[in-house]
């Protein structure tokens, strides 16, 4: 096993740990998480990423705003880190960037309920109820017995 491969295993094993207490409103665990894996890489998207939830769940809003951006531009992939950009960018009243994310980003939203409920969410905030519709529908469908 390389040492690379050995680091991204241990980033996702972190990563892991950082959501599960994310969920659970331990944000001190979640800094170190994250702390712990920009030590380790500044370039890591995850770690950018918890960064980003952390500083979302603390009202530091244009420190989150800095960190998703960084988690993208170090992979363009992240949904995740997208739609809690595009979370911000409608509290900032940047509703343009809000539908690009969201219009960029929607088709990889397949399987992750909670994404698709949180896309479906900001689509109607931005009065574009006919987009929502069909995330909502589909989040639903994935998790049934999840109240929204």
């Amino acid at each position: 096993m390389t040492s690379g491969h050995h680091t991204l295993e241990q980033h996702a094993r972190v990563g892991a740990t950082a959501r599960k207490a994310a969920r659970a409103g331990n944000w001190s665990l979640v800094k170190r998480c994250a702390d712990e894996i920009l030590k380790q890489d500044r370039r890591s998207p995850e770690g950018w990423f918890l960064t980003g939830l952390l500083e979302k769940s603390s009202g530091r809003h244009p420190q989150a705003v800095a960190a998703f951006t960084k988690a993208l531009h170090y992979d363009a992939d992240r949904y995740d880190a997208a739609l809690e950009l595009a979370n911000l960018c409608l509290l900032f009243l940047r509703h343009k960037e809000a539908v690009t994310l969201l219009n960029k980003y929607e088709p990889k939203l397949e399987n992750s309920p909670y994404y698709q409920d949180m896309a479906a969410t900001l689509y109607t905030r931005l009065g574009l109820h006919e987009k929502a519709w069909p995330l909502l529908k589909r989040a639903n469908e994935l998790q049934p017995d999840i109240d929204r």
